[in-house]
């Protein structure tokens, strides 16, 4: 078989060095070396491909399928034909649908459409004419359709080597759908869901096979299937390579693809291929999870070769499957058995912001058919009836990337009045103009449509830690509250809107005074009813394992009426204070180290419950004083830009967007970013208050609640043991009084179990921030007037503390250069003190009316 693959070379390649098994199956075409001038040369292919096959036109509600040929004596070259079914016939069919990773190396297999054995009948035997030569020829090289390597190879295999010793028909979108044809796209892919659920089976292509991946597949096949035996598994060292291998095949591209989420949902039954050997999906499935809920003592297993698998929630290939599990809840319809969606559209491209695509407008789309926004339910009288009053934006390959991205933010403000979408990574970055696919218009995202990491989505290890957890929760369940139950008020484009209206009186006149007053007495502070917020807003859960949502509609004050003319209030300057702690490097002293060192806390029998009581830090004469201010973070320095692509931005409407809220201060102070999980012992010290030892006993409320940013890793309420398992850690730093987390968790004997826990939660907090302090200028607050908290990595001094209405957490923002009133988002945060709405219940109504401003972000 490798000797016929030879031959189908259309230019001779280098012989492919043997990668590490970390790279997973299906990478062939991202790793195989290239020749001098071999993209010069596959470019000036797909440029004549361009000019031989014209696909005819698809009408309207039908659908192509390949019908792949079986493989003739001494032919190596794959031959098809195109059918055209319409959509109501499809089922009618006995097709299979792939499921492949497309991959980013270019076209450079030509596969031949329409059936061709009249021209190899016409060129064998006692020699025909010239001229019927010539035209077979110009037929063949019409008909030449070029793809990627890796679907070249799925075809050859599924044609040579499984068992498919017939004509097949198959759809593969790559052939089925016109890319060049934007109209025809959309239809088509809108329609996806329709293809797979009505194919007999889906044919799962992980890439090329060796011996790892066969190894694989035999363990999976045989070992794992007998679930008496998965413990004896996981405890015999003599399998610890075959695990290796699971986890190699768990690595395959395929699993980083968007689109496999929906096509696997959908799909009546399924196999998978990895070269020439094959199993049922549901051995796959249930292999890997077997592999999650042993994860810890197989990793232990494998031994350092696999350290860098950190987490099993963040493999790619478990998410998968948790993902494919909680999709649709199974009902009896009318006739027959439908099934309907759980998760929004904003909850799923949160949520599986991992997965990648080949056209990042696809970000969203992969999605559509599987949100429960554009579930149709099947009424008595046999007609279909949406979901819900609005609609997702329909699928739009004539639009820019920006256009779409906006669109989707726009239906999200629409559809929930809460922004806490632009806090969360989801969106998947421009691509190169290598990268690009066809008719893909270039253009420049705005900050506040962030970005995945780009090593996220090529992260081959499937379980490294990249980014901290995201402080806004998943749609609807965010566990906090900083914008007090206010709805957004957001306008999209560059026209600056009208300024906040004045809020109605009251019946009872409240005095203008300062919030410190306000909190003192009791009156006077302003609550949601008076801000005319609507019922639904979010309640507190009554038990901690219940997640709060946010459910509100605008109020009327935010709307103005019709041919109302509004004077426009320009916001007050607040002063800004400058930094007065002392700059004084002062080492703790040997003997308060040593005290620590020695203190050990007894886990065992703590009470199940905990006093909720702030605990005051004693601030003692003689102790050590606070480290000096370190610089600034120089991580993503230019996050304000440069002033010619920001001016770009500020003039086009669908990168502009204003939305109201509050200033809270200007970071003073920034250390960081953490890496590796390490806490730095300046944040500590900061966190500790000033002249405060680091000791166990000295660990107060913001200590042990910021560290885990008052939260579970689920979003509930902090564990009852939190505070002791604080004071553990703290008990146990290093000399140096850093905290360093991984080394904690791996310590033999390890931590108690609550200690363990809050680790890891740390971690969730920490990862890839600063630590930040914030100078509040606004009224006074229970946690006081320097306010301390974890930001973005890019975080810097300077950068303006906010709380957007409409957003669950509070925000950084960078003022532009030489762009008065511009700004830019630098992210979400967690400041201790502000996460339940204290910056606006700290505020009397006349207060928060003159505060309240408009941030133009871009």
């Amino acid at each position: 078989m490798a000797d016929d693959r030879a031959k189908a070379e259309i230019w001779p390649r280098p012989t492919i060095p043997r990668r590490p098994a970390t790279a997973g199956p299906g990478r062939e075409d991202q790793h195989a070396p290239r020749l001098a001038g071999w993209k010069q040369a596959i470019a000036a292919v797909q440029e004549k491909n361009k000019k031989m096959y014209r696909y005819s036109a698809l009408p309207k509600d039908t659908a192509r399928l390949v019908f792949l040929k079986k493989k003739e004596p001494h032919d190596n070259d794959i031959f098809v034909e195109l059918l055209q079914i319409p959509f109501n016939e499809l089922d009618e069919h006995d097709y299979v649908a792939l499921s492949y990773h497309w991959g980013r190396g270019e076209v450079e297999k030509p596969i031949y459409l329409h059936d061709l054995s009249v021209i190899r009948d016409g060129t064998a035997g006692s020699g025909p004419k010239l001229g019927q030569l010539v035209d077979n020829l110009q037929q063949l090289l019409r008909n030449q359709f070029w793809v990627k390597l890796n679907l070249y190879n799925a075809l050859l295999n599924i044609r040579n080597e499984c068992a498919w010793n017939q004509n097949l028909k198959i759809w593969v979108d790559a052939v089925c759908i016109d890319q060049g044809n934007a109209d025809e796209k959309e239809e088509q892919m809108a329609r996806m869901s329709e293809i797979y659920s009505k194919a007999a089976k889906v044919l799962i292509w992980l890439g090329g096979g060796n011996d790892a991946s066969k190894e694989a597949i035999r363990f999976l096949r045989d070992d794992l299937s007998d679930l008496d035996e998965v413990r004896a598994l996981v405890l015999d060292r003599g399998k610890a390579e075959s695990w290796g291998n699971l986890v190699y095949l768990m690595q395959s591209s395929w699993f980083s693809r968007r689109w496999i989420i929906q096509e696997l949902a959908f799909a009546r039954d399924a196999i998978v291929y990895c070269g020439n050997d094959c199993l049922h999906w549901d051995d796959l499935r249930d292999g890997i999870s077997l592999f999650a809920e042993n994860f810890d003592s197989v990793r232990s297993l494998l031994g350092s070769e696999h350290k860098a698998i950190t987490a099993i929630e963040l493999m790619k290939a478990n998410s998968l499957i948790d993902t494919i599990n909680n999709i649709f809840k199974t009902q009896s319809a009318v006739t027959g058995t439908e099934r309907e969606p759980l998760q929004g559209l904003e909850y799923l491209v949160s949520t599986l912001s991992a997965y990648d695509t080949a056209d990042p407008r696809d970000t969203i789309n992969a999605f559509r058919n599987i949100s429960k926004e554009t579930y149709r339910s099947l009424t008595t009288d046999y007609t279909h009836t949406w979901h819900t009053e609005n609609p997702p934006p329909s699928l739009d390959y004539k639009s820019s990337l920006l256009e779409v991205y906006a669109g989707f933010v726009r239906w999200v403000y629409t559809s929930t009045r809460c922004i806490d979408i632009i806090c969360r990574r989801w969106a998947i970055p421009e691509r190169s103009p290598e990268h690009a696919p066809a008719g893909y218009v270039f253009s420049k995202l705005p900050s506040w449509i962030q970005t995945v990491d780009y090593f996220v989505l090529k992260d081959k290890s499937m379980g490294s830690r990249r980014h901290g957890n995201c402080f806004v929760g998943m749609p609807g369940k965010s566990p906090y509250n900083a914008c007090h139950n206010i709805v957004a008020n957001v306008h999209f484009g560059t026209e600056m809107p009208p300024p906040p209206l004045t809020i109605s009186s009251s019946p009872i006149e409240e005095p203008d005074t300062e919030a410190g007053t306000n909190a003192a007495n009791g009156t006077g502070r302003l609550t949601s009813d008076s801000l005319g917020v609507s019922q639904h807003v979010r309640r507190r859960a009554a038990s901690a394992s219940q997640v709060p949502s946010v459910r509100v509609s605008p109020p009327s004050y935010l709307v103005p009426p019709e041919g109302t003319p509004v004077k426009r209030k320009r916001h007050d300057t607040l002063q800004d204070h400058g930094d007065d702690f002392a700059q004084v490097d002062t080492p703790l002293p040997s003997s308060k180290r040593a005290k620590q060192s020695a203190l050990h806390i007894d886990l065992s029998n703590v009470a199940a419950r905990e006093h909720d009581v702030t605990r005051s830090s004693a601030r003692r004469k003689g102790s050590a004083l606070l480290s000096p201010i370190r610089p600034p973070s120089p991580a993503w320095s230019d996050v304000a830009g440069d002033v010619s692509s920001v001016q770009s931005l500020v003039q086009d409407n669908n990168a502009c967007v204003h939305i109201e809220g509050l200033r809270i201060g200007e970071v003073t102070w920034v250390v960081g970013p953490t890496t590796n999980g390490v806490v730095p012992e300046s944040a500590l010290r900061r966190l500790f208050g000033r002249g405060v030892d680091l000791d166990a006993e000295n660990v107060s409320d913001r200590v042990w609640r910021s560290l885990i940013a008052e939260r579970g890793s689920h979003g509930e309420h902090s564990p009852v043991l939190s505070h002791k398992s604080c004071m553990w850690v703290i008990a146990n730093n290093s000399a140096e009084g850093y905290i360093y987390t991984k080394e904690l968790l791996q310590n033999d004997p390890p931590p108690p179990e609550p200690v363990k826990q809050y680790l890891k939660r740390v971690q969730e907090v920490i990862w890839d921030r600063c630590c930040i302090e914030v100078r509040h200028e606004g009224p006074p607050l229970r946690a006081g007037k320097d306010l301390y908290g974890f930001a973005p990595s890019k975080a810097q001094k300077g950068d303006i503390l906010c709380v957007l209405f409409g957003c669950t957490v509070p925000c950084l923002l960078r003022k532009c250069k030489d762009l008065e009133g511009v700004y830019r988002l630098v992210g979400e945060t967690y400041v201790y003190g502000l996460m339940d709405g204290e910056a606006i219940s700290s505020r009397a109504k006349k207060r928060l009316e003159r505060d309240r401003t408009y941030f133009k972000i871009v």
